[in-house]
């Protein structure tokens, strides 16, 4: 349990989401473990909470502004719109201190908090690792949510924030595998937590990141299935298999990467319609032509629906090899390998970022 403790905090650091020897993460086995010293009273949260493993964080720059800035209001919940958030989480509450009573009142009915603070409290039902995917989600809704709400309301972002962000810079893969290319993903922060998903079709088999998968450990968790669903390993590969399906059925493409990165994600929240009679649910359905770098910004929810992705994002790229999916991300395909596929998400990822930078310095 150690072990894995040390691996998921490892994890967040190369997110650049939180120092470990600021972080409490507490997971339980046949005891109580922990990074740190324990709590008696945060130890008795397991008892009273039936769950698995903990993590209190405190985040490091720019998180950590952000977030502060996300708490200074004295609204009792935050509700980000993006689709990490609608699927998973609902809202966060804000808990006025970090404390047995609050966690506990605040974690019964949601997977992760913030504190007044500006420290991230999550849990994990079963393991340790459902405790890093919620915390790490958690970083990146609210990351979203800051700069959405400060560009709707035209406030300009602090220089303290604004240095902080870099742009992401080109990196070649060797092999071009699809190990290879899901390591990328990760180390260049375009996906977060176990989100994004990735494939490629040879020979009318489809391989494709497993559901749940960690895009940065791909060796065992590879399925194919066949382009005919002649097998039902289906069942088991990634959600928005259905999506990577019926783009290889629909076009030449032979590669694909879905991933999420954030100012893209922000990007495709941006719209200048006023009295737009959807109102917040340009998620489900919207029937303007939206564009951002050149790439098509569509509408879909997960699922097979109408408006399901497995819908718009096919059909949109019948004449893109990207589109942008309303707050939930990006997918991009090439016919001649991943390289080519990460490079246009690094292009259009730093775009959105330039783009929102540029104009909303203070």
């Amino acid at each position: 349990m150690k072990r894995l403790i040390e691996k998921y905090l490892k994890k967040l650091e190369q997110q650049g989401l939180v120092n470990p020897k600021e972080t409490v993460f507490i997971a339980s086995d046949d005891r109580v473990y922990s990074n740190t010293r324990l709590s008696k009273s945060l130890v008795t949260i397991f008892d009273e909470m039936n769950i698995n493993s903990l993590i209190i964080a405190k985040p490091v720059e720019p998180y950590k502004k952000i977030i502060e800035s996300l708490v200074v209001s004295k609204d009792k919940v935050i509700i980000p719109q993006d689709c990490e958030t609608r699927t998973f989480f609902h809202d966060f509450p804000v808990i006025e201190k970090v404390n047995k009573q609050s966690i506990i009142q605040a974690l019964s009915k949601r997977k992760s908090a913030v504190s007044r603070d500006g420290r991230v409290v999550a849990y994990g039902m079963v393991s340790p690792e459902q405790a890093y995917i919620n915390i790490s989600s958690t970083f990146f809704s609210l990351f979203v949510k800051y700069f959405v709400d400060r560009i709707n309301l035209k406030e300009a972002i602090p220089k303290a924030i604004y240095n902080l962000i870099k742009e992401i810079q080109p990196l070649n893969l060797k092999e071009g595998s699809i190990f290879e290319a899901g390591k990328a993903l990760v180390s260049l922060r375009l996906v977060d937590s176990y989100f994004g998903n990735i494939s490629f079709i040879n020979d009318g088999l489809i391989h494709i990141s497993q559901t749940g998968s960690s895009l940065d450990e791909l060796e065992d968790t590879i399925v194919t299935v066949p382009l005919d669903m002649s097998s039902t390993n289906g069942i088991i590969a990634s959600s928005e298999f259905s999506t990577h399906r019926s783009v290889y059925l629909n076009t030449d493409f032979r590669y694909i990467i879905h991933g999420h990165p954030p100012f893209t994600v922000i990007q495709s929240m941006l719209c200048d319609e006023r009295d737009c009679v959807r109102g917040d649910m340009c998620y489900q359905s919207c029937k303007k032509e939206r564009y951002f770098a050149g790439i098509p910004i569509v509408s879909g929810e997960i699922g097979t629906g109408t408006n399901a992705l497995v819908n718009t994002v096919p059909n949109a790229m019948k004449q893109s090899n990207a589109v942008i999916v309303y707050g939930h991300g990006i997918f991009v395909a090439s016919k001649e390998g991943f390289q080519q596929c990460l490079d246009e998400i690094i292009r259009i990822e730093n775009t959105a970022l330039m783009d929102i930078l540029r104009t909303k310095r203070s």
